[in-house]
């Protein structure tokens, strides 16, 4: 029998019943709508959580501490570099390259902390570029730490930042001078950074700290630094971070980071698998309603079909038109769904970036309609012709 002829008849069945046609139609085109919006809605509620959760504990230190005498310096116990309250080694400011070359690690930037010995007690200075604003603010002191004055700018030059609880002890205030090393700086601002890992004293331009350095020690320090502040790509990246700086330190090198990106990767993940539970959970739905609208429209046309097999058409072919008309509803029912779908997208103002979902949609619910059609007509060719007519 030729397949145009059971094409024709599978359209002039529709005709016959429009009501079961457009209710086939309803059920897809229903399909093809829940799965976008459900979709959006997921994505959007992930993409807010992801944004909290990525650089959530994705900041740390990178340094190596000192683990025998200093040859820069004579007085260790007083003066010199320290990371974490300990003597650490200084570090070729070229580290930063390597470190920020890692796919693992979003930003790095180099910090000197560095214990000074005063009157009136060790000052722990600290240079840092005022330029950053990607692993500065999370790992050392940001503008929206400022408690009075402003924060530092690129062009500053013999400026400070003082940690509030410093300033206080020493009533020390926003617009007054404080001498390190018999050398004059303006203090900017009053910062409370918090509990960041590269928490100092006195905060400066690298530059500063640099220069500071070199006026007592004869050491020249510009190229010199012995923090490196990390930023990793995100959560789930910060393992690897971690693992993948540490080898660049090489030996003693060590990280101080938060615990906090343990959950935060666990939370990513979770929110992960919950979207692809999400999609398979909309497909099943379309393919359930697809397959209950052509088994209703079977049991309504049971006769017809009784009849086209007395009139000797095979159960194959019998199969084949059932399968052909899911399949011409899936179609008509998908297109109709994805254009309402796309006027309410355009209604709402909704990014195009979205609309791809339409395609998927559309893909899934032809799918859909091809299992749906073929299940009826598997159970339709099991049974002899004359069940049909009963």
């Amino acid at each position: 029998m030729k397949y145009r002829l059971i094409s024709h008849l599978a359209w002039k069945t529709f005709l016959s019943n429009k009501s079961q046609f457009w209710l086939s139609i309803f059920g897809y085109a229903l399909s093809v709508l829940v799965f976008v919006f459900v979709m959006m809605l997921t994505l959007q509620w992930q993409q807010s959580v992801d944004s909290v959760l990525t650089s959530t504990g994705t900041h740390f230190i990178a340094f190596k501490p000192q683990c025998c005498s200093n040859p820069y310096f004579s007085d260790e116990r007083a003066e010199g570099f320290v990371a974490q309250g300990i003597a650490s080694q200084p570090l070729a400011a070229s580290l930063i390259d390597s470190l920020n070359a890692l796919a693992s690690v979003s930003n790095a930037s180099p910090f000197l902390a560095y214990r000074l010995a005063e009157a009136d007690g060790p000052v722990m200075i600290g240079g840092f570029d005022p330029d950053n604003h990607i692993s500065v603010p999370t790992t050392c002191c940001a503008a929206r730490d400022i408690t009075e004055g402003r924060f530092l700018e690129p062009d500053d030059v013999g400026m400070v930042l003082v940690e509030q609880a410093f300033a206080v002890a020493r009533g020390i205030r926003s617009g007054t001078s404080l001498h390190l090393k018999g050398r004059e700086f303006r203090v900017i601002g009053i910062v409370n950074p918090g509990v960041r890992p590269a928490k100092t004293d006195v905060y400066m331009k690298l530059a500063d700290a640099r220069h500071l350095i070199e006026s007592f020690s004869g050491v020249m320090a510009d190229e010199l630094m012995n923090i490196a502040l990390v930023e990793s790509a995100s959560a789930a990246a910060h393992r690897q971070a971690l693992k993948d700086v540490e080898r660049c330190l090489g030996q003693a090198g060590l990280v101080s980071t938060y615990g906090c990106y343990k959950p935060a990767s666990k939370a990513m993940d979770f929110h992960h698998r919950f979207l692809k539970v999400m999609a398979v959970f909309v497909l099943i739905f379309a393919v359930l309603t697809a397959f209950k609208t052509q088994r209703d429209s079977l049991l309504a046309r049971k006769r017809d079909l009784g009849v086209l097999c007395a009139m000797g058409w095979s159960r194959l072919n019998l199969g084949f038109m059932v399968v052909l008309e899911s399949i011409i509803q899936s179609v008509i029912g998908g297109f109709l769904g994805g254009a309402l779908t796309l006027l309410i997208l355009a209604w709402q103002s909704i990014p195009a970036s979205t609309w791809h979902w339409f395609v998927i949609a559309l893909g899934l619910v032809v799918a859909g309609g091809c299992v749906a059609g073929f299940i009826p007509a598997w159970l339709l060719t099991r049974k002899l012709p004359i069940a049909h007519l009963r």
